[in-house]
């Protein structure tokens, strides 16, 4: 059976008269996806920046099938779970190293992306990556909301600013970095 068909399958029962009719999902693969924190006790530390992102990894990468069972009777029946099987595919969190690569993608993305659109050659230095990492990496949450987020409120809306300066200019070329200004230390005699 294709997808098509499958698909069509399913529809025609949902609105047929069939709808106790058996249908064959014994060639489907079933996939169910979620966060089961339960399985993860380093997870209630959403809020904590300071978790290092490599240490969370080798953490989540030692859970096994037996630590996800556990979890999932803390939600379902045994026999619930039991239905689930044992084929379970469980995937640690992100190293410091993946974090670094998606940024510097999508750093390269606003870049390109404002480069053709107004014609101005956009470069953003290592530095705003690194200060996209230490505000808006935290490994328990991902990447969508926390990472991609803080590209945007960080990056973009600073290149619109800069882009405006830009544009009646003759520049080509706009450099974007961050200087983290340091607190001079004052010495009492």
């Amino acid at each position: 059976m294709g997808h098509r068909h499958a698909v069509a399958d399913l529809r025609q029962a949902l609105t047929g008269k069939r709808m106790f009719a058996p249908i064959d999902c014994s060639k489907s693969l079933l996939i169910i996806s979620g966060n089961l924190d339960e399985a993860f006790s380093m997870a209630g530390q959403t809020a904590e920046a300071d978790v290092d992102a490599d240490i969370f990894h080798a953490f989540t990468s030692k859970i096994t099938v037996v630590d996800i069972k556990n979890a999932l009777t803390r939600r379902f029946k045994p026999e619930q779970v039991a239905r689930f099987g044992n084929v379970h595919l469980i995937y640690a969190s992100l190293r410091r190293a993946h974090f670094e690569e998606i940024i510097r993608r999508q750093l390269a993305l606003v870049a390109t992306t404002t480069s053709a659109a107004f014609d101005v050659d956009v470069t953003i230095d290592a530095s705003v990556a690194e200060f996209v990492y230490r505000n808006g990496v935290f490994p328990v949450q991902g990447v969508r909301r926390p990472v991609l987020s803080t590209v945007g409120d960080i990056v973009d809306t600073n290149l619109v600013k800069y882009v405006f300066e830009a544009l009646p200019t003759t520049c080509s070329r706009w450099p974007m970095a961050w200087t983290v200004r340091r607190p001079t230390s004052t010495s009492r005699s």
